[in-house]
């Protein structure tokens, strides 16, 4: 058996095909880091061609967004659009200029070889690029859904490899805006985008993803280390009654030491044995308060579940319970009621 605990071996072994085949390797496991969008195979090749660099043909002035819809080559089984719902925790890029970009993903309906409807998914990071023409890489945390395609607004970008063919993205001007209902795309284009998204799955839905972000995947409020579970017992002290014998009620007094529900119960002496009693027996009813860490207070009255308590000899038994579920100790003080 390995050394090394499973989701070790998952990283290891994720590193070691990264490794061997770059950024070409294939998808890892459906419960693992994912790459989408481009594989990053081909260089930029959209040189001063205004035409392509720009948006629209002829070329216009102002942003818009692109939509990775193809791929010029590849992997077969690299996946364009996101395979399943997780997180965005990097998007990659190749561009041979410094242009300013912005990263978004974006989900298309209608899709024909020339046009499509589409809407804004979710914006990542604003950056300016290196533009070396070598892989980027840019952290981010960006929510998807399965289907879900990667996206670059710029006025400008060379982040694309040109080839003639099939549509490869669509173009939206002015950029697609989260929020904004469907629209028609302005423009189609046979370039890849050369922009990739790295997904993780997100367990507990908290939107950060479970490989890198979250230091506690299967609690959906913690995105930390996981919080250490309160196994600590609540502590009743100092109880008591300012009359041990009364006639219609008396206060009675407690500290807690923390936050916790308190449950008070009644027990009469069934069998004195004179001043000691040989059997206690629990009334019906009880009384529930919840009480704060420090000193607590209550009023104690010759009734209990509805009936007037007899002349006798009775025990007040108190417990406590915290949030988490850990009790107390039952804390116990004698009183008598008289006529």
């Amino acid at each position: 058996m390995s050394q090394f605990p499973t989701r070790t071996r998952r990283r290891l072994a994720a590193l070691a095909v990264t490794g061997a085949a770059g950024l070409c390797a294939l998808p890892a496991a459906a419960d693992a880091a994912t790459p989408f969008g481009s594989p990053l195979t081909e260089d930029p090749s959209g040189g001063n061609n205004a035409n392509v660099t720009q948006c629209g043909s002829p070329p216009l002035p102002v942003p818009c967004t692109r939509v990775l819809t193809a791929l010029n080559s590849g992997p077969a089984t690299f996946p364009v659009t996101a395979p399943m719902n997780g997180v965005i925790t990097k998007f990659r890029i190749k561009s041979g200029t410094p242009d300013l970009v912005t990263f978004r993903t974006a989900r298309l309906s209608q899709i024909t070889g020339q046009s499509a409807l589409g809407i804004a998914a979710g914006t990542g990071p604003s950056v300016t690029l290196a533009g070396t023409g070598q892989i980027e890489e840019y952290p981010a945390r960006v929510a998807v859904q399965a289907g879900d395609h990667v996206a670059l607004d710029a006025i400008s970008t060379n982040a694309q490899f040109g080839s003639n063919g099939s549509t490869k993205q669509y173009q939206f001007v002015p950029p697609l805006i989260s929020g904004q209902g469907p629209r028609g795309s302005t423009d189609n284009e046979d370039e890849e985008l050369l922009v990739q998204a790295v997904l993780e799955p997100d367990a507990d839905g908290d939107g950060f993803g479970d490989e890198t972000q979250d230091g506690c995947p299967g609690n959906g409020s913690a995105t930390g280390a996981c919080p250490v579970p309160d196994t600590t017992k609540p502590v009743i002290s100092r109880l008591r009654l300012r009359q041990s014998l009364f006639v219609l009620g008396t206060r009675v007094t407690y500290t807690l030491s923390e936050d916790a529900r308190v449950t008070f119960r009644v027990q009469k002496c069934a069998r004195p044995v004179g001043k000691r009693c040989a059997l206690w027996r629990t009334l019906k009813g009880r009384i529930v308060r919840d009480g704060k860490a420090g000193r607590n207070r209550l009023r104690l009255r010759a009734r209990i579940g509805g009936r007037e308590l007899a002349e006798g000899r009775y025990r007040l038994v108190a417990r406590a319970v915290d949030p988490a579920g850990n009790k107390s100790a039952r804390k116990r003080k004698r009183f008598r009621i008289v006529d």
